[in-house]
């Protein structure tokens, strides 16, 4: 199974006053975890993802191509899944299953599997991994 691992930033979280919150950044090079996109003008794709034990939830993969902006995001991550996170804290999407469906978390520094996380990640901004 793949896993996509990205160390969240403040303007992801709402924290800098932005209009990001709840849009996830995705680094060029992990494009290519999600599904094609398609579309003229802000091409897209749609997944569907289930954090813990809540109902999956409809998420859009979009590349906002219009005007100065030339970038990657994961939108929107519901509320309940980053409202407790901090900037530096891991967000991890692991899949597609069998059923083409995701599985999302956070996961919080301090918790058992940061460390490893934040190991792997290094310096980079995010990173598509293979998991067994």
């Amino acid at each position: 199974m793949n896993r996509f691992i990205k160390r969240l930033a403040a303007n992801e979280l709402g924290a800098t006053g932005g209009h990001q919150k709840g849009g996830i950044l995705i680094p060029k090079g992990c494009v290519s975890f999600f599904p094609p996109l398609t579309g003229m003008s802000n091409p897209e794709a749609m997944i569907s993802a289930r954090f813990g034990a809540a109902v999956s939830s409809a998420l859009r993969v979009i590349y906002y191509s219009e005007g100065t902006r030339n970038e990657y995001r994961l939108t929107p991550v519901p509320h309940d899944v980053i409202r407790n996170a901090v900037a530096g804290d891991i967000f991890v999407l692991d899949g597609p299953d069998t059923k083409g469906e995701y599985v999302g978390q956070v996961v919080k520094h301090g918790e058992a599997e940061y460390d490893a996380l934040a190991r792997r990640l290094g310096n980079a901004a995010g990173l598509v991994a293979v998991t067994e």
